[in-house]
């Protein structure tokens, strides 16, 4: 076994800029980009920027964040995505409202790592989650990479092979233009697309975010009957959820390549032989005990 050494001092160091970081990004940040930040911002110590044998790839200081968040997870301040999306949870944030200063909000964070470190060994991390975690956020990475190197007709070809696998037969593939947007494709549950709800597609693949008054221009020719779909490949404005409430916008839908990926992995075993062609994924096993979850 690998002995490793995760004190109170090396969490304390790098988790003030982390939640500093995160408490400004309510979407919150992908593990890459906290990294990044922390580098920039934090003087590491030349014991941080070493490695553990049994992970020479990662930085000590990057393993000591990886399962420094594992008991802030578990008690619900902090929720991690599959692509590796960090973010404080509402539960989080209104803990934190309950402390009179940020210090104290970060010693009770602190205190509930104590805890978990006392019940874990620590010391030996051959099964613990942060070799697959890293292998999971770099498969996202390659994703988001190879997505945004596709040209617009293999995206369609994405996303429409994607409606299918859910049920939803591809009526028109014929891009249409109106005044206030455009639909790429439109899919309805039956075969013929006789019967509302058809849902009509709008696809955004440009290298800057969609906004709100695109999807709005979108949503003023989907009638209410019908359901709209919008995928951007470079996302959405942060606060494009509750602005579409506030707009009572319930029949639109967005995708972005996030969803996306959780969309097909989570339907990956019905895919056909043509659709894992377009997204070729493999599974791959892991030693790893299910300590984050």
């Amino acid at each position: 076994m690998h002995p490793i050494n995760i004190s109170k001092e090396h969490i304390d160091h790098l988790f003030k800029p982390l939640f500093t970081f995160l408490w400004s990004s309510p979407d919150g940040r992908y593990i890459n980009e906290i990294i990044e930040y922390i580098e920039k911002n934090c003087d590491l110590s030349e014991f941080e920027l070493g490695h553990y044998s049994f992970a020479p790839y990662l930085r000590r200081y990057e393993i000591i964040i990886r399962v420094g968040i594992i008991p802030l997870v578990k008690t619900g301040w902090l929720a991690k995505t599959n692509s590796g999306r960090l973010y404080i949870t509402n539960t989080g944030r209104d803990k934190a409202k309950q402390f009179k200063s940020a210090d104290q909000f970060f010693k009770q964070a602190i205190s509930y790592y104590d805890q978990w470190r006392d019940g874990q060994d620590v010391h030996t991390l051959l099964l613990s989650p942060v070799i697959y975690q890293d292998a999971q956020e770099k498969a996202y990475e390659q994703y988001k990479n190879y997505i945004r190197s596709l040209d617009t007709n293999d995206i369609k070809r994405v996303l429409t092979n994607l409606f299918s696998v859910l049920g939803y037969y591809i009526i028109s593939d014929q891009s249409m233009q109106f005044k206030t947007g455009h639909v790429d494709f439109v899919a309805s549950k039956n075969q013929m697309g006789i019967d509302a709800p058809k849902v009509f597609v709008q696809m955004n693949c440009t290298s800057t975010p969609t906004s709100a008054e695109e999807i709005y221009a979108f949503a003023s020719f989907i009638s209410e009957k019908n359901l709209g779909t919008c995928f951007s490949l470079s996302g959405f404005p942060a606060d494009i959820h509750s602005k579409l409430l506030n707009k009572n916008l319930h029949h639109i839908g967005l995708i972005d390549l996030e969803s996306l990926y959780t969309l097909w992995l989570n339907n990956i075993e019905k895919m056909s032989y043509e659709s894992m062609q377009i997204l070729p994924f493999k599974r791959v096993y892991f030693l790893c005990q299910n300590t984050a979850d």
